[in-house]
């Protein structure tokens, strides 16, 4: 089998601090506001390609020079519902995965394998062949993946009147989903707002750490510090609400992990649209890249990760029941 079947690592945000940049005191302060039981549905799609490359013997019936790719595409709709307002501004939030459908192309040891899951279970092709098809509990991924278990999960966290998540209430079963599906990145693509007034042209930033599964070794997890640079752009319309957009770039430098295990860097760019009266997100869109050197069975190897991400707001505690019926 070609390394590449460990191309499949994308980032989740789990940690958040701002420091805010001043602006004119007529600004608006924005602050994150939800009401007691209110539910916010969305809709989260992304596309992730990867390539890795190395040098060296040690891979198995592969020596010499490799290279491999892979690509994925993740389509989710999620759910947050909130709970009492605390009196620190924070609110409980409960966050649900009401659908999922997945599919990871990788190069095989004879040609391409893909795999296709949704609700109901998973495909594995041979190329253009189907070879295996069953419903969850009757099939076996080679991930161990099952997709039941991020449909029954129930994830408790906070988030702040800034707008940061966290706070999960079992990090357990979090990281457990993270390195069995590694998507949970679209579940919390939140804006942090600053302390101070947001003005045109405006810029803060924010310590944002990015969580990923380590394709040099899959069941290590990498934390990888950085800043996130928020810049307000202009006042929009969407929904018949007036909103805020955002331009946000992402920057984390090179990082040397532990037991020399490679390094890694990652940068990203996005835009965010979010309501000035709550600070709820309406959408958000953003690119990452994601470079790890390091070593893969004694071959100095180099992976490379492109993913594009949308998340946009579907809907209410409406679309939320219509889900839940099915």
């Amino acid at each position: 089998m070609k390394p590449s079947v460990l191309l499949f690592a994308v980032v989740v945000v789990l940690t958040t601090v701002s420091a805010y940049a001043g602006t004119p005191a007529q600004a608006p302060t924005m602050r994150y506001k939800l009401d007691e039981g209110q539910v916010l549905v969305y809709q989260a799609v992304a596309d992730t390609k990867g390539e890795g490359s190395g040098m060296g013997g040690g891979l198995g019936r592969h020596d010499g020079n490799w290279v491999g790719k892979s690509e994925g595409h993740v389509e989710l709709v999620f759910s947050i519902t909130a709970g009492a307002p605390q009196a620190n501004g924070s609110t409980p939030i409960t966050i649900e995965i009401l659908d999922v459908k997945a599919r990871h192309t990788r190069d095989a040891a004879h040609g391409t394998q893909t795999i296709e899951m949704d609700a109901t279970g998973a495909k594995i092709y041979e190329g253009r062949k189907l070879v295996q098809e069953g419903k969850w509990g009757e099939i076996q991924l080679p991930s161990g993946l099952d997709l039941r278990v991020l449909l029954a999960a129930k994830i408790e966290a906070v988030v702040d009147q800034y707008g940061r998540i966290g706070g999960f209430d079992e990090p357990d079963q979090v990281k457990q989903l993270l390195q069995g599906a590694n998507f949970l990145h679209l579940l919390v693509h939140q804006p942090i707002f600053p302390e101070g007034p947001i003005a045109k042209g405006g810029s803060w930033k924010v310590e944002r750490a990015l969580v990923f599964a380590n394709p040099l070794r899959l069941r290590e997890l990498v934390t990888l510090p950085g800043t996130e640079t928020h810049t307000a752009v202009d006042a929009v319309t969407q929904l018949n609400r007036n909103c805020l957009k955002l331009h946000i770039r992402g920057n984390w430098p090179k990082l040397k992990l532990a037991n020399d295990a490679g390094e890694v860097k990652a940068d990203s760019s996005g835009t965010a649209i979010v309501d000035f009266a709550t600070g709820v997100m309406f959408s958000y869109t953003a690119k990452t890249r994601q470079t790890l050197e390091g070593t893969l069975h004694d071959s100095d190897a180099r992976f490379e990760f492109e993913s594009e991400s949308t998340v946009t707001y579907a809907g209410d505690k409406q679309l939320y029941d219509k889900y839940k019926a099915k």
